[in-house]
């Protein structure tokens, strides 16, 4: 992707984001398309605890004009963070259904060997022993349910308002669609200058996310019981399905 000679924007992009959402293909790309230097990290905690965003981790990234996410928790906390330290944020979500099924993948394929991974984030001490199954049955019971209070979350705040920070919601299926209409309205929230002639990131794929797999966002439909698909459809808000357009 080629550099540009001056940069179209001078506003730093913070990307709330659900996990399993691109998300990091997503900061990187348009890091390299606005050329913005990469915030690796402005919150702590682990996202399926408790994650809060950092005061003076969001100041270097503002000054520095930086590109970053998190998975922070939709609370009034990082609310007052988000106030004080921008005024444009992006919410990144996924249908929570499919994110359960991506989640057993990248676990298994990717932090299976990180035992740290499984004491922050209180797994079972025999998780990597049971079958995909079973880690899928333990994350509808354990994870699903928080994963649809923080889309939930963060579209409340965004239709309500947040102070002066405004939010644009985003989601995943939309950049599988249409890649360029997606960013190209990210650019747009961003008042991003000459918003057709800017490249958007080429389409993601094995050779260049280490990451992805497949990124089907209905693949939950082949992988559920019949009974699970019950469940996590009565699990999810209408409001949601509406607004997402996911079909149960």
């Amino acid at each position: 992707m080629k550099r540009l000679a001056k940069r179209p924007t001078e506003s730093p992009i913070l990307i709330l984001a659900l996990v399993q959402a691109a998300t990091t293909f997503l900061r990187n790309g348009l890091a390299n398309a606005l050329d913005l230097p990469v915030c690796r990290r402005v919150s702590g905690g682990v996202w399926n605890q408790y994650e809060v965003l950092s005061p003076v981790a969001l100041g270097s990234m503002r000054d520095d004009c930086a590109v970053a996410y998190s998975h922070a928790h939709p609370d009034a906390l990082n609310v007052r963070i988000l106030n004080a330290a921008l005024d444009k944020v992006v919410v990144n979500v996924r249908d929570p259904r499919q994110v359960v099924v991506s989640l057993v993948h990248f676990i298994d394929n990717h932090v299976a060997g990180n035992p740290s991974y499984f004491r922050a984030h209180g797994l079972p001490d025999d998780y990597l022993n049971q079958p995909f199954a079973w880690k899928l049955a333990y994350h509808l019971e354990h994870t699903y349910p928080m994963l649809v209070d923080w889309v939930r979350g963060w579209t409340d705040i965004a239709d309500r308002g947040c102070g002066d920070t405004r939010f644009l919601v985003i989601q995943h299926s939309e950049m599988k669609a249409d890649r360029v209409a997606f960013f190209r309205r990210i650019y747009r929230f961003y008042n991003v200058s000459d918003v057709d002639e800017i490249e958007v990131p080429p389409e993601h794929d094995g050779k260049n996310h280490n990451y992805f797999r497949s990124g089907r966002n209905d693949e939950w439909r082949d992988i559920l019981s019949r009974p699970q698909i019950q469940w996590v459809n009565d699990g999810l808000p209408e409001s949601l399905m509406e607004r997402f357009q996911w079909a149960r």
